[in-house]
């Protein structure tokens, strides 16, 4: 079987490219033969590309024309790598609704495809603003409609973005798959150097600290996590490291510094950028707390990577899997203000038999849940049923 992605694929993304990465990488080494055609930011620098030459699968990058904030991954060079790669693939697997590859696939070509909505329709983040939220309903009205209703199925990744899908299409249930992300957890297995962040910033080497990692975005709720850290600052010796860089450089890791100086929070928050590899790994580890006060996640990969490395973590209601985090008692979910941020970190710093607990049931969870191996047999399994 041979299967076409269509997806943004480079790092600066987050989550999604590295959830994604280690998922092409699994079903590749089953069998499957993949092959990827991704869009870049107009202006990227295809050094930070290295990665590739040692991935078991062919990516093809063609430059957009437009910023994304006008229309995800437009490039009119898009349209013939996409054509050509259709004739010698069984099917497509689109990766957003609202991009241009969507659309140039649901309008003029035959060959099915699987479409994984990656939040497009997680209602908070769809109408994060009205102009969004009106652009969006006319390109629906246009375009959308269509690139859903040929979908052979719709991936979803956990039970929330399911209920807030069907919100929008109540009769499309039966073509739901619901499929999360995966980690190789023999990467997490294996690693256990627990000083190496430090040794980078030695001002960690004595002290705690609590950890977001993540893309720079207001839609992460970094607002709500500064505000929650000047009161724990005030009563206990801990920093804050940010890890993670502007999503689409569009300047937010400014505000962020602006929000830490008015605080004065600027000897007690590390800004590492983004990490990848043992570095990230490393990070996790030695944090005391992994924070997401998200206002809107589809799922919360960067959650289950703590979760792994067996560091607790305090959620906000709006991230995709906070749910199943709740039944499985694995972390603290709260609501998205900063006096919940708080209470949720202060209840794990001031509680190590609860952290200890929480810890435990969380790496239990991705075992169980997020396993690479068992997700992607599902996906393979969607794709046969195609």
């Amino acid at each position: 079987m041979k299967i076409l992605y269509l997806s943004g694929f480079y790092p600066e993304i987050g989550g999604p490219f590295f959830a994604l990465k280690t998922l092409l990488t699994k079903i590749s080494n089953k069998g499957i033969d993949v092959s990827v055609i991704s869009p870049l930011p107009k202006y990227y620098d295809k050094s930070r590309l290295k990665f590739v030459e040692n991935l078991s699968f062919n990516i093809i990058y063609v430059k957009e024309n437009l910023p994304r904030k006008i229309f995800p991954s437009f490039s009119l060079k898009l349209i013939n790598p996409i054509k050509h790669e259709s004739e010698n693939c069984d099917l497509i697997h689109l990766n957003g609704v609202f991009d241009f590859y969507s659309a140039v696939v649901a309008l003029f070509l035959n060959t099915p495809y699987v479409l994984s909505l990656r939040g497009s329709f997680m209602r908070d983040a769809y109408k994060l603003t009205r102009f969004k939220a009106f652009t969006k309903n006319i390109f629906m009205k246009l375009i959308g409609w269509r690139i859903i209703d040929k979908a052979s199925f719709i991936h979803v990744m956990c039970q929330k973005e399911l209920k807030e899908f069907l919100c929008f299409f109540p009769d499309l249930r039966e073509k739901v798959r619901v499929i999360p992300n995966g980690l190789d957890l023999n990467e997490f297995q294996s690693f256990v150097s627990k000083g190496e962040f430090a040794k980078k910033y030695p001002v960690l080497r004595n002290t705690r600290y609590i950890i977001f990692l993540g893309r720079l975005h207001k839609i992460k709720g970094i607002d709500l996590l500064i505000s929650a850290f000047d009161m724990i600052a005030k009563e206990k010796d801990l920093y804050l490291v940010i890890a993670g860089e502007d999503d689409d450089g569009d300047g937010y890791k400014k505000k962020v510094k602006k929000w830490v100086k008015d605080f004065n929070l600027k000897n007690r928050v590390i800004f590492t950028g983004m990490l990848s590899g043992d570095d990230k790994l490393s990070a996790l580890y030695n944090a005391e707390v992994f924070v997401l006060p998200s206002y809107s996640e589809n799922f919360g990969i960067a959650a289950v990577e703590a979760m792994a490395c067996g560091t607790p973590v305090v959620i906000s209601d709006k991230v995709g899997i906070h749910r199943e985090i709740e039944q499985n008692k694995a972390g603290i979910v709260v609501k998205t203000n900063p006096g919940g941020v708080y209470e949720g970190i202060k209840t794990l710093l001031d509680n190590e038999n609860l952290r200890k607990q929480i810890a435990g049931n969380g790496r239990k969870m991705v075992e169980k849940y997020y396993d690479i191996n068992k997700v992607a047999d599902k996906m393979i399994e969607m794709y046969e049923e195609v």
